[in-house]
C-alpha cells in the first residue's frame, strides 16, 4: 500500500510543475494577484466600471479554494522575482487585443511559472493521497479489492490528469464528501457535518449527501442529526465573514449567486459537457424552465425511497450517497469533465458489493479523459503543457501532426464524437444507477444483502464476555457449487458475524471501530474461526470492514483476515437471518 501511495504521490509531483489547464490555472494565480499585489476583492476586482474587466476573470467558487490559494501563494510570491505591471488590466491585455478572453494567460507568465503551478497543485495533490489513504483504510483485509484502490484511484490517468496535469480543485470537495460519509458510518455525526460544510465550502454539489446523512442519523437517535445539523450550519457560518473581510461583501455573495453557471440567478439554463441534456441546448428548455430541480427531484426521492428499504443502513448510505451523485450526472444541465471525479471513491468502496462498478469506473473515467483532451485540446494540442515550454515545443506545433489535429479539431468529426461520448457517459451512468436500484435495493440478490448466508459452524469459547454472545459465523461470497469441505482463499471468501447483545446491554453509538472493540473480536470470535483456518500464522489478526446489518438485538460485522488464510467451508442448507 504505502508504496503504491509514495510512487503515486510521486507521479504527481512529477507532472505538476510542467503542465496546466492554461486558462483555469491563470485564474488562479490572477486571484493571487489580487490579493496581494493589488489589493483588490477577487470576488468583486473591478476598478471604476466593470467594462474594464472581462467579466469571466473573478473568482466565482465558494471561498475554501480562495482561502487555500492565499495561503500557498506567498510560497511563490518570496522566490518569484516577478515584476507585476503598475496598472492590473495588463495582466489580461492580449486577452482584450485578441478579442479571446481565452488567450488572457499570455499576460501573466512569469519565469518561474513552474514553481507557481507546483505550488498551488501541492493542497489537490494531497488530497488525491488521503483519499486513497481513506479507501485503504476503508477495504482493509480486502486484499483483491485493495488493489482497486491503486488501479482505480491512484494510477487512473483520468484521476491524474485532473487534480496533477488540470489542476481542478474537484479532489478537495470529493475527499471531504467522503470523510464525511465514512464518519458518519462511524457515529461521529459532529465532525461529519463539519467535513459535509468544508466540501460545499469548496463546490456546492455536496450539499446533496446533507439529506442522506442526515436521515441516516435520525434513523438512529434526533440528537445524532442535530449534532450533525449544527456541526454543518456553524462551519458555513464561519465562512460567510471572508466575503465582508475582502470587501463588499454584499455584491461578493450577489456575484457569487449570479456567476453559478445553471441555472444562473436569473433561471437561465445553459447546456454542454457529458450530458444527454445537450441535446435540447436551444429548444425551449433554454428559457427559464427549471430542467435541473424537475428531473432531480423525483429521480432524489426514488433514491431516498430505496435508502428507506435498506432500512438507513451502513451500506446504504454509501449506496444513496454514489446513487445520488449519478442522479446529479443524468439532471444537471452542466457536467463539466472534472465532475466525474465525484462518484469515483463511493464506487471503489463499494466494489465488494457490486462488482459491475468496476466496469463503470473504467468506462465513466476513460470517456470523460478522452473528452477532456477534445474538449480542451481544440485552442492548442499543447493546452496542457506550461506555457514556458512553447519555444521548446514550436518545431512540433508548426509540424505535421499539429496541423492536422487543428483542421480534425476544427471539423464535424470533433464536434460529433464529443457529443457521442456524452451520450455514451449518460447511457453508462444510466445503467450503473439502476444495476444500483435493482441489485440492492428493490430485487436485491443473495449476495447484496446479508438476509442469506452459509453457515459455517463454530464453537463459543467459555470466557467470552457477559455483555454479548457470538450467534454464528456466516461465508458472504461462498460459491455454492462447491463440493463439501472445499478450501477457499481469504481474498475469495469475506466472514460475517452475528452477534446478540441483551436489551440490557449498552452498545456504543460512535460506528464500527468502537463497537468491534466492545466486542473484542480478536479475544473471543477468533478462537471459534481457528477450527476453520490454514494459515501461517498461529492468530492471524482479524481486520473489520463494515457492519453491514444492525437490527437491535442482532448485529452483523463482516470480516477480513490480516493474513492470507485458506478457510474450510463445510456445505450446510442456507440459512435465513433476517
Amino acid at each position: 500500500m504505502w508504496l503504491a501511495i509514495l510512487f503515486g504521490l510521486a507521479v504527481r509531483l512529477g507532472l505538476a510543475p510542467w503542465t496546466e489547464q492554461r486558462f483555469d490555472m491563470y485564474v488562479w494565480r490572477l486571484t493571487g494577484a489580487y490579493i496581494y499585489i493589488y489589493h483588490l476583492n477577487p470576488f468583486w476586482p473591478w476598478i471604476g466600471t466593470p467594462s474594464i474587466f472581462p467579466p469571466i476573470l473573478n473568482f466565482s467558487y465558494p471561498p475554501l479554494w480562495l482561502l487555500v490559494i492565499i495561503v500557498v501563494y506567498p510560497l511563490w510570491l518570496l522566490n518569484s522575482g516577478f515584476a507585476f505591471p503598475r496598472n492590473v488590466s495588463q495582466l489580461w491585455q492580449i486577452g482584450v487585443q485578441t478579442g479571446n478572453v481565452y488567450e488572457s494567460y499570455r499576460s501573466f507568465l512569469p519565469v518561474s511559472l513552474p514553481l507557481l503551478d507546483f505550488t498551488l497543485k501541492l493542497p489537490i495533490i494531497a488530497c488525491d493521497i488521503v483519499t486513497a489513504l481513506a479507501l485503504y483504510r476503508g477495504l482493509a483485509g480486502q486484499r483483491e479489492v485493495q488493489s482497486a484502490v491503486t488501479w482505480l484511484w491512484l494510477f487512473n490517468p483520468y484521476v491524474i490528469l485532473i487534480s496533477a496535469v488540470w489542476g481542478q480543485f474537484d479532489s478537495i470537495p470529493t475527499m471531504f464528501s467522503l470523510l464525511a460519509i465514512l464518519f458518519s458510518i462511524r457515529g461521529k455525526p459532529t465532525l461529519s457535518g463539519f467535513l459535509l460544510a468544508l466540501g460545499c465550502l469548496t463546490k456546492v454539489f455536496p450539499v446533496v449527501y446533507l439529506p442522506l446523512v442526515t436521515l441516516y442519523h435520525w434513523k438512529k437517535t434526533g440528537t445524532e442529526a442535530g449534532k450533525l445539523i449544527v456541526g454543518f450550519l456553524a462551519t458555513c457560518a464561519c465562512f460567510i465573514p471572508v466575503y465582508f473581510v475582502l470587501g463588499n461583501g454584499i455584491p461578493s455573495i450577489y456575484l457569487s449567486l449570479a456567476s453559478w453557471p445553471s441555472p444562473d440567478w436569473f433561471g437561465r439554463n445553459a447546456f454542454g459537457g457529458l450530458t444527454w441534456l445537450r441535446l435540447v441546448d436551444n429548444s425551449l428548455w433554454h428559457g427559464n424552465f427549471p430542467i435541473f430541480l424537475t428531473l432531480l427531484t423525483p429521480l432524489y426521492i426514488i433514491i431516498l425511497f430505496g435508502f428507506r428499504r435498506m432500512k438507513f443502513n451502513d451500506q446504504g448510505l454509501l449506496l444513496t450517497a454514489l446513487g445520488v451523485t449519478f442522479a446529479l450526472y443524468l439532471t444537471y444541465t452542466i457536467v463539466n469533465e472534472q465532475y466525474v471525479l465525484w462518484f469515483l471513491p463511493f464506487a471503489i468502496v463499494l466494489l465488494p458489493r457490486n462488482r459491475t462498478l468496476r466496469l463503470g469506473v473504467i468506462t465513466m473515467s476513460g470517456v470523460a479523459f478522452v473528452y477532456a483532451f477534445l474538449h480542451n485540446l481544440r485552442y492548442d494540442m499543447f493546452y496542457f503543457f506550461t506555457p514556458i515550454l512553447d519555444s521548446v515545443l514550436t518545431p512540433l506545433r508548426n509540424g505535421w501532426i499539429s496541423h492536422w489535429w487543428q483542421n480534425f479539431e476544427a471539423g464535424p468529426v470533433s464536434a460529433g464524437l464529443m457529443v457521442v461520448l456524452s451520450l455514451f457517459f449518460s447511457l453508462i451512468t444510466v445503467a450503473c444507477l439502476t444495476s444500483l436500484l435493482l441489485r440492492h435495493v428493490f430485487h436485491p440478490t443473495p449476495d447484496s444483502r446479508t438476509s442469506t448466508r452459509t453457515l459455517v459452524p463454530g464453537n463459543m469459547p467459555d470466557d467470552r464476555p457477559q455483555h454479548a454472545t457470538h450467534l454464528s459465523t456466516f461465508a458472504t461470497t461462498a460459491p455454492s457449487s462447491k463440493a463439501p469441505d472445499c478450501r477457499y482463499r481469504s481474498n475469495e471468501v469475506q466472514m460475517l458475524v452475528l452477534f446478540y447483545a441483551p436489551k440490557e446491554s449498552t452498545l456504543p453509538s460512535d460506528g464500527l471501530a468502537s463497537t468491534l472493540e466492545y466486542f473484542e473480536p480478536n479475544e473471543w470470535v477468533l478462537p471459534s474461526l481457528l477450527p476453520l483456518l490454514n494459515t501461517k500464522t498461529d492468530r492471524p489478526r482479524i481486520i473489520p470492514t463494515m457492519i453491514v446489518a444492525h437490527e437491535n438485538p442482532v448485529i452483523g460485522v463482516e470480516i477480513g483476515f490480516e493474513a492470507e488464510v485458506d478457510i474450510v467451508l463445510p456445505t450446510v442448507e442456507p440459512l435465513d437471518v433476517a
